[in-house]
């Protein structure tokens, strides 16, 4: 046995006698992913760029069921790369979580919202 399958092993383990490794013990939840790409032409420092984007975060970076993060071009100025996972116990739920996003970057920032793209990760 592997190091991880012993780890597993002592997980469910401590789990109890009620639950063992071949019980589907994961809910089945939806797990969306919203990635926005922007271009930020008048940015000319990271505090421009910070300045733009950053009711993203704060808007969002908090919320129950979301998750954000700047996810790629960190290191260029004029371009920014933000990606969200939501998840909920109803899909919709998720979905309207990504819409306000979604919403949000398009209307609110200082920034050229260029793609948007979604994907399903379970």
């Amino acid at each position: 046995m592997s190091e991880s399958s012993d780890s597993m092993a002592e997980l469910f383990a401590e789990m109890g006698p009620h639950v063992s490794p071949d019980d589907d013990v994961a809910p089945d939840v939806p797990v969306l992913l919203l990635v926005l790409e922007f271009a930020l032409p008048g940015a000319l420092s990271i505090k421009d760029k910070r300045r733009a984007l950053g009711g993203l975060r704060q808007r969002f970076g908090k919320a129950t069921g979301l998750a954000a993060c700047e996810s790629g071009y960190q290191n260029d100025l004029r371009r920014a790369q933000w990606s969200f996972i939501a998840t909920a116990a109803d899909r919709r739920v998720a979905e309207q979580s990504l819409a306000a996003v979604e919403e949000f970057a398009a209307t609110r920032l200082d920034a050229q919202l260029l793609s948007c793209t979604r994907h399903e990760l379970n």
